[in-house]
This record gives C-alpha cells, structure tokens and sequence, in this order.
C-alpha cells in the first residue's frame, strides 16, 4: 500500500505515501545469513554467527545501507547462480538489520495497513454473516508468508470458533512446508485451545497425478483445479457434513504485485474459483516489505 525508499544510514526501509518516484523501490525483502552462506558469500564478506536478518533483496540484487554488494544470475534447481560481486564491497562487516528500530520508524504506517486490512475483514464477515446466506468462513493456508499473515489478521478480528482454516495438501509440498503447518496450529492452539487446523489430502500419490496429467508447470497449471480447488471443495463438504458444494467465504492471501495476472484482481471475488466460493483478499494491496514487518511485529516470525 505504501512506496517504499533506504533508509541508508540504519541498513532499513521506510514506508511512506510522500517518496519520489527517482527513490521509490521495488518492495526488498529481508535477507538472511544463512542465504548469504549458501552463495558462499561468508568467503568474502563478515557475516554474524547467528542466522538473522543482513541485508535487503530486489530481483536478484543483494543491498546493504542502499548499495548493491552483489547480485546472482542464471542458476535453477540442478545449476548453481553465478554469483557477481561489487569489489568494493569484498571484506565488508555485515552486520545485522536492526529489527527493533526498522519497526520504530514503520510503526505509524504498519499500524494503518494492519487496522484497514482488519476492518475490512470485520466488514465482511458481518456482512456475510447477517446479510448474505453462506454456510461459514474460512481461511486458505498454504504455509507461505502471505497466508500466515492473513490467518494471523483473521484470528484477531474473528472469534476462532467462527472460521476453518484449511491447508490443501497435495503431496508435492516440502518437508518445511509441512512442518511449518504444524508449528503454526501449536502456535494458535495455545491461544485457542480449541483450534484446528485441517488438511485436504487427495487420495491418490503426486507422481500418479504426474503421470495422468504431466508435470505441473506455469502452462500445464492443472494442479491448482485438481489439486487445490477440487481438494479444497471436497473436505469441506467432509467438514460441513453436506453433499453439494456449500457456498463459503474464503479469506486468502493473494496479493497484486505478485503477478500480473493478479495485478487485476479486486479484493473480492464471487465465483472466480468455484461458484459457490467468495474470495476475500485482506492484504491485496499489500508489498512483500509491507508482508514481512507484518510479521516482525506480530512476531511471526519467530515460528
């Protein structure tokens, strides 16, 4: 919602409406050691000892107090990138990002963006819950960092009793991924005792799936209807005890700076994925930074 520009002096970010478009960046995110490791770049600057947070990255750009340190290109799952540095940077002392004080001067601006997605999240399940017929409300997780902070947004705004949270698990999901699941209904569980976290599991393995459809790819994207939405649809009706389609609303994570396709997404969406379906999309406007000093200050992070 907000542009974003370096605060140089202090390795951070300010989000701000009143920044120059010669300054405003594409939203960086928060790098961490452990990645600068990965690219050996422990080799050529001094890293801390402990995995937290360094640096800032803009496509494939690594910055430190607003100037470039080095940048990958190429690279994918089988080749490593090729790693450029900017020799003026080598033997440079990283130290870490100043998470505290990086929340101090955002505070303002956070606080507008957490209390107007809430709002709108209170708008509509009051409204759905008195006005419109629905059968109930949950919350798509997926694992990723947009779904964690909208669960989040949600469970402070609805009693929990009230929403389902639901993680479409199609068998092709990394070991993080599903341990992070975890971690987080604990995490809620001990806020609300009573909450549950449900998973929709297809019945049949990934790699037979592969071999009646072909790899998922950004062309062939048969997963998200075979394995997402028909998934998704089904244990509901298992949950709900029903036999047709019930009509929900769906809070989800999708944000329009992630493509463009969702780029023309409205907030929310009757019918787009199923007829019976009501996305509702609190962070839509959202940047990635916006994302993640979301969850430095609710402590999401700490997962």
């Amino acid at each position: 919602m907000f542009k974003v520009k370096w605060d140089i002096e202090n390795n951070g970010v300010i989000l701000s409406d009143y920044i120059e478009e010669k300054d405003a960046l594409n939203a960086p995110r928060p790098v961490y050691v452990e990645e600068l490791k990965m690219l050996e770049l422990d080799k050529v600057f001094k890293l801390p000892i402990d995995n937290v947070p360094v640096c800032w990255e803009i496509d494939r750009k690594y910055y430190y107090c607003g100037e470039i340190i080095a940048e990958t290109k190429k690279g994918n799952i089988y080749d490593d990138p090729e790693v450029i540095l900017n020799e003026a940077s080598k033997g440079k002392i990283i130290e870490p990002i100043d998470i505290k004080y990086l929340l101090q001067v955002n505070q303002n601006n956070l606080s507008v963006i957490e209390n107007e997605a809430m709002d709108f999240i209170k708008q509509q399940y009051e409204e759905y819950q008195t006005g419109k017929k629905i059968a109930g409300f949950v919350v798509a997780f997926s694992g990723g960092k947009d779904s964690q902070v909208t669960l989040d947004l949600v469970s402070r705004v609805i009693p929990h009793e009230k929403f389902t949270v639901v993680f479409t698990n199609t068998g092709m999901e990394l070991p993080c991924t599903l341990e992070l699941m975890q971690i987080t209904e604990q995490h809620y569980r001990k806020k609300f005792p009573e909450f549950k976290l449900e998973q929709a599991e297809s019945n049949k393995a990934a790699l037979d799936m592969w071999k009646e459809y072909g790899p998922p790819s950004r062309v062939n994207r048969w997963c998200c209807s075979v394995l997402k939405t028909a998934l998704f649809g089904r244990k509901m009706k298992e949950i709900l005890e029903v036999t047709s389609q019930p009509r929900l609303l769906v809070f989800e994570g999708v944000r329009n700076d992630e493509s463009s396709k969702r780029a023309a997404y409205n907030r929310v969406g009757e019918g787009v994925k199923h007829v019976n379906l009501i996305n509702c999309r609190p962070i839509l406007k959202w940047n990635s930074t916006e994302v993640f000093l979301y969850m430095y200050r609710n402590h999401l992070i700490d997962f």
